[in-house]
């Protein structure tokens, strides 16, 4: 199962997926074309992890070489999915407003155009953003690909250093046919809580 290195791992990586297009004095953070990324992981939790983006869609999969299954983010549903692979098995989180600490996410959240940059061989603009939630600095390309992003409230971030235009399967986007849904268990509350024994997630 999903312990609580892993599931953090993935709400991290969750948390600084591109989804929405921007507006005019914001740069566009949903890419217009689909694009699997490789990550190093920037602050406290090192590694690497895959990012695979389909842009009809929006979803993102988010793969960390070190775990045993994957992530599904659809953040227009505020949703991830855990596959566990090894397991056969996927579980369906709720993703609360408050862990989605992406600066597009937030409207309140202010862009300063910082100038140019280059990340993996990409040329990309260089952004300071400040919200509600997060401050830091991104660099994304024209077409919407977050290359490089710092959040300097979680001191997290991540550093594209492979980028690959591609069609990404819709097959890869939902669990593998046979996995059984697993449910979530229930807090004292009665809330959905969180698998195994990790962290709630909130």
């Amino acid at each position: 199962m999903f312990h609580r290195p892993t599931l953090a791992f993935f709400l991290l990586a969750g948390a600084v997926v591109p989804t929405l297009a921007a507006a005019q004095d914001r740069p566009l953070m949903t890419p217009s074309r689909d694009v699997a990324i490789t990550y190093r992981m920037i602050g406290p939790r090192p590694g690497n992890l895959h990012m695979s983006i389909q842009a009809s869609t929006g979803l993102s999969r988010v793969e960390a070489a070190s775990q045993h299954g994957y992530a599904i983010v659809d953040r227009k549903a505020r949703q991830m999915i855990l596959v566990m692979s090894d397991k056969h098995m996927y579980l369906e989180i709720p993703i609360p407003a408050g862990q989605q600490r992406s600066p597009e996410l937030d409207p309140t959240t202010r862009f300063t155009r910082q100038g140019a940059g280059a990340v993996a061989g990409l040329n990309c603009t260089v952004w300071d953003y400040a919200g509600e939630h997060a401050t830091g600095t991104a660099c994304i390309t024209d077409d919407g690909v977050m290359l490089r992003v710092q959040d300097s409230t979680s001191q997290h971030g991540m550093e594209a250093t492979e980028v690959t235009y591609a069609p990404q399967p819709d097959a890869d986007f939902r669990p593998p046919p046979g996995f059984t849904r697993q449910e979530l268990p229930q807090t004292d509350g009665g809330a959905p809580g969180t698998p195994h024994g990790g962290p709630p997630v909130r």
